[in-house]
């Protein structure tokens, strides 16, 4: 992973003062008509400054938590189900794809932004996300978890074929 500068990007953080904060391309956020935060757990600092700066509805989806985040002058819609290869219930949690979710809300072939940071699952749930989901999205900040198997490789080289890499962020939490 090499981080690249782009000449039309300018940076800003999004969400809270420590953990929950991703960097974006501010600049080229306008125009976004809807956001989605996958793995939120109770707070969605980057979903609450997205919608109230770019004033669009934030889809939040964490089929883990009993939380239900508020953020004053945003708007979120809250999904009780996680993000998947598939549709299917695991151990009494709801899963879908990415392509499944964004249909069911009437964003499909709208302009973007996905934040994900899904404890590892983001791996498989991106692969299997067509490569037409995959260019609605205008900015994708996340978090990556582990990195020792062959299909991590598979999916970065996928996503620089669409994505540039802006911000690289090593977590100091874990010695891995």
């Amino acid at each position: 992973l090499r981080t690249v500068t782009l000449s039309n990007c300018t940076l800003k953080r999004y969400g809270g003062a420590d953990d929950g904060g991703y960097l974006m391309c501010e600049n080229l956020a306008k125009g976004v008509q809807a956001a989605y935060s996958y793995g939120i757990a109770s707070d969605d600092n980057w979903g609450c400054e997205v919608s109230r700066q770019l004033q669009v509805p934030v889809h939040q989806y964490d089929c883990f938590t009993e939380e239900r985040p508020a953020c004053d002058r945003g708007l979120f819609v809250f999904h009780d189900e996680c993000v998947g290869v598939r549709t299917e219930t695991v151990d009494g949690h709801l899963f879908d794809t990415v392509t499944n979710q964004i249909a069911r809300n009437g964003d499909a072939g709208r302009r973007l932004l996905v934040k994900i940071d899904i404890e590892g699952a983001e791996w498989d749930s991106l692969m299997a996300t067509p490569d037409s989901v995959l260019d609605a999205i205008e900015q994708m900040p996340m978090e990556l978890h582990g990195v020792d198997e062959r299909r991590f490789l598979d999916l970065v080289r996928r996503l620089k074929t669409r994505f540039h890499l802006v911000n690289l962020h090593f977590n100091n939490f874990g010695c891995n």
